[in-house]
C-alpha cells in the first residue's frame, strides 16, 4: 500500500507530464474534450508498447484490407 508521500510524489508526476503533453499537442485550458481524452489515455492506457496501444483503442487493419483514414 502506498503511503501519502509516495502518492503526492506521484501525482505531481503526472501533472507535470499531463501539463507537458498538453502543451506540445496545443491544447489549452479551454479544450475541455481534448484534455479529458488525455486525462483518460494517462489514466487507463497502461500500454507498455505501440502495439498494445494500438490494440487498446481498437485501432487495426481489418484482414487483408487497407482501411483508409
Amino acid at each position: 500500500m502506498l503511503g501519502g508521500r509516495e502518492i503526492i510524489d506521484r501525482a505531481i508526476k503526472l501533472i507535470l507530464g499531463f501539463t507537458d503533453i498538453a502543451k506540445n499537442l496545443g491544447l489549452d485550458s479551454e479544450d475541455i474534450n481534448g484534455l479529458t481524452g488525455l486525462a483518460g489515455e494517462l489514466v487507463y492506457n497502461r500500454s507498455t508498447s505501440y502495439s498494445s496501444s494500438v490494440r487498446f483503442h481498437g485501432l487495426f487493419k481489418a484482414k487483408g484490407k487497407m482501411l483508409e483514414r
